[in-house]
């Protein structure tokens, strides 16, 4: 646990035609606000070689060969 949030393994993670399986994730109780919001972390970004392009605003992923 990592300041009153629960690790899971998400089964699959999609992005716009790209997917990861068993992305490991931190689920945190949220505001009462009603606000969702999301994060791409470090244990889905690795499979990726990846850049933001701050013109358009973008992240651009290319695949890791492995």
């Amino acid at each position: 646990m990592w300041w009153g949030a629960r690790e899971i393994t998400l089964k699959e993670v999609r992005v716009r035609g790209v997917r990861v399986k068993n992305v490991k994730a931190l689920v945190m109780e949220q505001d009462n606000l009603g606000i969702y919001d999301g994060l791409l972390g470090m244990s889905f970004l690795n499979h990726f070689v990846f850049s933001l392009d701050a013109q358009k605003p973008e992240l651009v992923l290319q695949q890791r060969v492995i």
